[in-house]
């Protein structure tokens, strides 16, 4: 299996897209990170566009999201320059 070409283009559909894995694996167990206390920074690993990120810092957890990927990156960036929530992103 390839991986996916991570050009604007599909990046954008990806960010856009509302993934299974989101609603139903996901976020369930973000929940639950999300409930702990003790962690206050947390770092995203592979954070594309940025989704899960925003989430974690809407909570008040001090985010580091780190990518491989330009383009996804660049959306991230994107959305933390329209809606600053105070989250660092790395290539």
């Amino acid at each position: 299996m390839s991986m996916p070409m991570w050009n604007k283009e599909f990046s954008n559909k990806y960010h856009k897209g509302e993934l299974v894995e989101k609603k139903y694996l996901l976020l369930p167990a973000i929940k639950k990170i999300l409930k702990k206390k003790k962690w206050n920074t947390l770092i995203d690993l592979g954070c594309g566009s940025g989704y899960y990120c925003r989430l974690f810092a809407k909570k008040g957890k001090k985010i580091v999201g780190v990518d491989e990927s330009k383009t996804q990156l660049d959306l991230a960036i994107n959305q933390e320059r329209k809606h600053k929530v105070g989250i660092q992103y790395i290539k």
